[in-house]
């Protein structure tokens, strides 16, 4: 090692001898300090670091300011609380004081520089939680001696002066006292019971004792419980107690109200037969100790039942029973918690026998988190391991929306061993949150277990590549594209219809998923050239719909156009042509022609026309008006509007002939007429009326007179006549001709 910092060495060592006091004793009690190993930062301090340490520490002993706290236990309070002194923090070094009545805790490291030592220290006051000093201090070999005596000097002021703030902060914090101090008795002892409202603001307690209840109170103990044990009494002893609580500040309550105690005669205590963990309960039984002829204060009044956790100092009493009782269940318990538990009995007197054997319990442990299944259609799977405490009778199952909100009961389950349960009818892509705690035959549940989250499954996609085909026949066809997801996702699909783009849908049909992506909208049927708009859905096996698809539409086919230019001629014999125009479409099959006369109301269909454009109606009333219309017929059976009406008359029958009379001709008799009309008379037929009013046709004549050859009988003639196309007229009026 390098000569300054041994030349250091030697004179620290030659300094623990000569290290003289500092001050005097200050008056009042001792403030208790706490020194650290001092931390080395560099190879060259090794050496030193804990001469120095010594140095210092005997020069702050010597002050007689300071109650040191020696290193062995300062050890075991930090090994207690499962630290390592590298590793401490303020925290932890504020929380290790105030718990072992530690007022200022000092801690340093040292570090060779050059010819000289740094000395860093910090002074902490627990009480104040402030650190009173923090400070370098330079070492070298000639003053080392001054140095450490003035750094002493300067820590017991810097103390004083944090102590003086700790009691000023202490008298300005209200501290409450104690309440409900009561006392029970042994023949060796005398226990004491007290309650405060907010032990966590307190280091803890002080016990005050006297002989007499006006007599000189002296401290006999301090505890951070609250409860203490007055042992090692002598029988029929009496004492009178009070009890002060200290804040964390050092500030003193009020002390509380004298209680008396006294030892005195009292029963053997109880046999305590065992202790069975239950949900948040135990089960106690015990019975009274035998013995001959309980007299003299050893008969049992009553038992106490003391309790406490592995974190309690004493036992303290959770309830008591009436002498004929041999069992008692203390609930209020916490889950899988380790409590002992010990018995008394009194007497009359509450004079208490001595404790009774000690047995321990642990109760029925809480639940591990459940184990969910995400993603399923409106339902959660839930599943746990089995209790493996046969109190345990079965499971609540809890839900909330929100993992700090209120927990309510989604279901029960019966059975130790039974370890699931399914909770249905939730919403689609939700998060909820479960625990769960088991129950016994009194319903008594165990603490609620941690919350696992899960999340349904959203509602299945969108269906996408919806088409719809135009141009069919009272009838639109549309597909899509098979959606893609889990077995258990798509069920069917659901198709909708509106007869606007921006309209209201109407479900037309549903299509089972192992069908094929298509469906034929042909209801009642559609009508022809309108437009269609459709959307469709895809749903799961709850029902739950999909994002309705993009919206198509799609136009049913045309009628024919109405047929135009439909002509008739008039005039014709018996007959009426018909032409129009040929319809425009490609696809037009035929034609249907109908006709009505003047005098009918309907029109009757009397052609098909499956060859050109025109048509001759044959075999007509002569001189008869006729309507006709006509419909165009595609290849699909679509029929066109009637085409606007025209009407042709055929040709009429010529007039009969008028003026027939009995003239002669050369001395002949003859029928003579008058000449009809009509310039296209080609002639007149002369006949001999029969006896059923039917006629005979006896000549044909050109001209107006016919002479009669031979006359047999009296005969009846009558005439008609003729023209170019052969139209015969009616009859003429008769004419009588008698034989001479």
């Amino acid at each position: 090692m390098g000569g300054i910092p041994a030349r250091i060495a030697f004179f620290l060592f030659a300094a623990l001898f000569v290290a003289a006091p500092v001050c005097g004793m200050d008056a009042g009690m001792k403030q208790k300090l706490a020194v650290l190993p001092f931390i080395p930062k560099n190879m060259e301090a090794m050496t030193v670091t804990e001469s120095l340490s010594s140095l210092l520490l005997s020069n702050l002993d010597r002050t007689g300011h300071f109650e040191i706290i020696e290193r062995k236990k300062i050890e075991g309070m930090i090994e207690l609380e499962g630290l390592r002194f590298e590793h401490l923090t303020r925290d932890d070094l504020v929380r290790i004081g105030r718990k072992n009545g530690i007022d200022f805790i000092l801690s340093g490291s040292a570090m060779s520089v050059g010819s000289s030592l740094a000395l860093d220290l910090q002074l902490l006051s627990t009480k104040r939680e402030k650190v009173c000093v923090s400070d370098t201090v330079r070492l070298s070999q000639t003053e080392l001696s001054t140095k450490i005596y003035d750094t002493a000097k300067e820590l017991v002021n810097s103390s004083k002066e944090c102590s003086s703030a700790a009691s000023a902060i202490a008298r300005q914090q209200h501290v409450q006292a104690p309440s409900d101090l009561r006392a029970g008795g042994t023949s060796k002892s005398i226990r004491l019971f007290w309650s405060h409202p907010d032990v966590s603001k307190l280091i803890g307690f002080k016990i005050f004792r006297a002989g007499s209840e006006s007599g000189s109170f002296s401290t006999v103990a301090t505890t951070t419980e609250t409860v203490y044990v007055d042992d090692n009494l002598n029988l029929n002893e009496t004492f009178y107690y009070k009890v002060q609580a200290i804040g964390n500040t050092g500030a003193e309550s009020e002390q509380s109200q004298v209680v008396m105690g006294k030892t005195s005669i009292a029963p053997h205590p109880p046999i305590f037969l065992g202790v069975k963990a239950d949900i948040k309960s135990a089960h106690l039984q015990w019975r009274s100790r035998p013995s001959k002829g309980k007299e003299g204060g050893t008969e049992e009044a009553g038992y106490k039942i003391y309790r406490k956790t592995a974190q309690d100092k004493d036992f303290r009493e959770s309830a008591s029973a009436p002498a004929d009782a041999s069992s008692y269940t203390d609930t209020g318990l916490k889950d899988g918690t380790a409590y002992l538990y010990t018995l008394t009995a009194f007497n009359s007197n509450k004079a208490e026998s001595e404790f009774a054997t000690t047995l321990d319990v642990v109760t029925v442990s809480g639940m591990d988190a459940l184990k969910a299944e995400a993603g399923k259609i409106r339902h959660v799977p839930l599943s746990w391991n089995a209790h493996i405490n046969d109190t345990v009778e079965g499971y609540n199952i809890y839900r909330s929306a929100d993992k700090d909100g209120e927990y309510k009961k989604a279901g029960s389950v019966s059975g130790r061993m039974t370890v699931s349960f399914t909770d249905s009818g939730l919403e689609d892509k939700k998060i909820y949150w479960y625990r769960i705690a088991a129950y016994n035959k009194a319903n008594s549940e165990t603490d609620k277990s941690q919350p696992v989250s899960v999340e349904t499954r959203d509602v299945p996609p969108q269906v996408k590549g919806l088409s719809a085909k135009s141009g069919e026949v009272r009838k639109v066809s549309i597909a899509w594209e098979p959606v893609n997801s889990p077995a258990d996702e798509i069920r069917g699909y659901r198709i909708y219809r509106s007869m606007e783009d921006k309209g209201e849908f109407k479900k037309i049909g549903d299509v089972d998923s192992d069908r094929k992506a298509s469906f034929t909208d042909d209801d009642k049927p559609l009508k022809d050239n309108t437009a269609h708009f459709y959307r469709i859905t895809c749903y799961n096996s709850a029902n739950a719909e999909s994002p309705v698809s993009a919206v198509v539409s799609a136009v049913t086919k045309a009628l024919p156009k109405t047929p135009a230019g439909l002509k008739a001629k008039s005039g014709e014999v018996k007959k009426v042509s018909l032409d129009w125009d040929k319809n425009p479409e490609p696809d037009i099959k035929e034609y249907l022609v109908h006709r009505k006369r003047s005098d009918e109301k309907e029109y009757d269909k009397v052609k098909t026309v499956r060859e050109g454009i025109s048509y001759s109606d044959t075999d007509l009333k002569d001189g008869m008006e006729y309507s006709y219309k006509i419909q165009a017929v595609d290849k699909d059976g679509l029929v066109s509007e009637m085409s606007e009406a025209v009407s042709a008359k055929t040709k009429p029958l010529p007039n009969k002939p008028a003026g027939l009379k009995l003239s002669e001709k050369d001395g002949k008799k003859a029928l003579s007429w008058d000449a009809n009309a009509e310039k296209d008379i080609k002639g007149y037929n002369v006949y001999k009326k029969g006896f059923l009013g039917g006629g005979q046709n006896l000549a044909s004549v050109q001209g107006t007179l016919w002479v009669i050859d031979e006359l047999k009988d009296r005969t009846e003639f009558f005439i008609t006549a003729v023209d170019e196309t052969g139209l015969e007229s009616e009859r003429s009026e008769v004419v009588v001709v008698e034989k001479k």
